[in-house]
């Protein structure tokens, strides 16, 4: 699982075989709104709600 360091919560487990956006939308937590994390998609780094 690939995380950066910032705001509390973890990135969401990606499942096998899953591919996101091949972007890098974020490079870390304080990029992304609210509680939302800069996490790994399967691809890319997007912001997404922890879990």
């Amino acid at each position: 699982m690939f995380s950066f360091a910032g705001k509390p919560g973890q990135c969401p487990q990606i499942r096998p075989g899953t591919i996101g956006l091949c972007a890098q939308l974020c490079e870390n937590d304080w990029q992304c709104t609210g509680q939302e994390k800069c996490c790994f998609n399967g691809c890319g780094v997007q912001c997404m709600d922890p879990v």
